[in-house]
């Protein structure tokens, strides 16, 4: 039996089944959209498949804090077998989110502030993301909630679940990234050790995604290469939680993006709590798929870390180790 409650014009539907592993699946044919600035996202003819039903499951969406929709998935006494549900996904960002200036002082291994990185005004923005088909797959799920954070530039999962993929075969997707930082001796400020500018152009077209994997521990999520007094220093620049775990990219050419969590070989196997953001974007050149060089790769993840993330971090945050 299906029930759907139209509260604020967001779905919240309910499957009840006769008796407890059972298989029931669904299909809408149109549109959920929300049209506005400075976000317009839109999903088209979705589709779900449930996998040994719990006797109750509910799947509701519905408004957060950060001004995004969150996704909560319960299943009712027994965990559910599988849930898979797809369909095309469409967002445009009409303005850039800012990222705020920041800075944060490089302790020391012996205590004293020595350098200090800097983080100046940048932006963030999707004109245009086109994915032609994408499938969320959801496996032993007893509750789950997936969590975007602000403009659904980073996504957040939490819950109790065995593991949760999420696959895009065709993307055409149009990014404006914008991110400076400079790395500065505490007692020569106008002579930066280290300088890094990074934009994205959006008229550029790229039909490639890699996936950046966070859990909640901090860590150091940049390394930068600095000189003190001629003398090459190899420096953790920006730790914080949530940290990078690593990075994901589809093994077969013909699929445009994955990320599986927990990953298979990367941190805790035990952890349930993940942040994740696809807008590292990859384009074909000589015949290879090329994403963000490592410089502007972590610069991505200092934002997330930072500004993107749908999670407060969880320990204090700066400060790593020279």
């Amino acid at each position: 039996m299906w029930g759907v409650c139209d509260a604020l014009k967001v779905p919240v539907i309910t499957v009840t089944s006769a008796a407890p592993g059972m298989d029931a699946e669904a299909f809408v044919q149109g549109r959920f959209a929300l049209a506005g600035d400075p976000l317009r996202l839109q999903t088209n003819d979705v589709f779900a498949k449930l996998v040994d039903l719990g006797q109750k499951v509910t799947v509701e969406i519905g408004p957060n804090d950060l001004g995004t929709f969150s996704t909560r998935l319960r299943s009712e006494p027994e965990p559910t077998g599988a849930i898979l549900a797809g369909g095309s996904f469409e967002l445009q960002q009409t303005e850039a989110l800012p990222i705020k200036e920041f800075e944060q002082d490089i302790v020391a291994c012996i205590g004293i502030p020595l350098l200090t990185l800097h983080v100046d005004d940048g932006h963030v923005q999707a004109p245009d993301v086109r994915i032609d088909g994408v499938y969320v797959a959801v496996e032993g799920v007893k509750d789950m909630t997936i969590r975007p954070g602000l403009g659904y530039i980073a996504f957040g999962v939490e819950g109790e679940y065995d593991r949760f993929s999420m696959v895009a075969p065709s993307v055409r997707a149009q990014l404006d990234i914008k991110l400076s930082m400079r790395v500065e001796k505490f007692d020569q400020p106008l002579f930066p050790l280290y300088e890094f500018d990074f934009q994205l152009d959006p008229a550029d077209a790229h039909t490639g995604l890699r996936f950046h994997v966070f859990d909640m521990k901090k860590r150091a999520n940049a390394t930068f290469l600095v000189q003190i007094d001629d003398t090459p220093v190899a420096v953790y620049a920006d730790e914080s939680s949530p940290g990078k775990l690593g990075y994901q990219i589809p093994g077969d050419p013909g699929i445009s993006g994955i990320t599986i969590l927990p990953p298979s070989d990367l941190g805790d196997p035990a952890t349930r709590k993940f942040v994740f953001t696809f807008m590292d974007p990859g384009k074909v050149v000589n015949g290879q798929m090329q994403y963000l060089n490592g410089e502007a790769a972590q610069l991505l993840d200092i934002a997330v870390s930072r500004a993107f993330s749908p999670f407060p971090p969880e320990g204090e945050t700066g400060g790593g180790p020279c």
